[in-house]
């Protein structure tokens, strides 16, 4: 009778350990919304694109910044209520040509720097796109007289003199940034 019971007590056993168990009801986690990561020239295209869409519901402060021979600047800077600074952008200009550089950014980085020349034999845009506080890709396009851009593609950036090019190191172009943000 003994050996019975234990032999009835193996096969219990044995019986649960071939059922297959039910894992615990889990909650769903609550939807949240992810920015999409800043690493390549699209995404940051498509932050661009979604600034401009929604530029009225920006908060927009002015300041005019003089630095000594170099004329006024300028200065805007754009930022949701409460938020950190998505763009700034610094307009300067004399004898009919006009120059804006455009910081676009993300958690106070600079993620894309974009670059306007206006007048002149031609109109001309750079775009300076950075990752983790490197250089990606620099862009450029040139487009004669006062053509639309439409159209007009982008190609590799031919900078004048690479060394001296301020706009090909990410270091210069954040500390620059930092200066229009803190202008007074």
């Amino acid at each position: 009778m003994k050996n019975a019971f234990v032999l009835l007590f193996v096969l219990a056993l044995a019986s649960c350990a071939n059922q297959e168990k039910k894992p615990a009801v889990e909650a769903t986690p609550a939807p949240t919304t992810v920015a999409p990561s800043l690493n390549s020239v699209e995404t940051i295209d498509a932050m661009l694109t979604a600034f401009q869409e929604a530029m009225g519901d920006y908060k927009v402060a002015e300041t005019a910044v003089t630095r000594g021979d170099a004329g006024t600047t300028t200065v805007k800077t754009y930022s949701k209520e409460g938020a950190a600074p998505t763009m700034v952008s610094a307009m300067m200009g004399e004898g009919g040509m006009t120059g804006t550089q455009e910081y676009y950014l993300s958690d106070g980085k600079v993620v894309m720097l974009r670059e306007l020349i206006m007048g002149g034999p031609s109109n001309t845009e750079n775009r300076f796109y950075f990752s983790d506080g490197n250089l990606m890709k620099a862009l450029g396009r040139n487009v004669p007289g006062r053509m639309a851009w439409d159209g007009v593609a982008f190609e590799d950036y031919k900078s004048p003199d690479a060394s001296l090019d301020f706009r090909l190191k990410y270091s210069e172009v954040q500390r620059s940034a930092d200066e229009y943000l803190n202008a007074k």
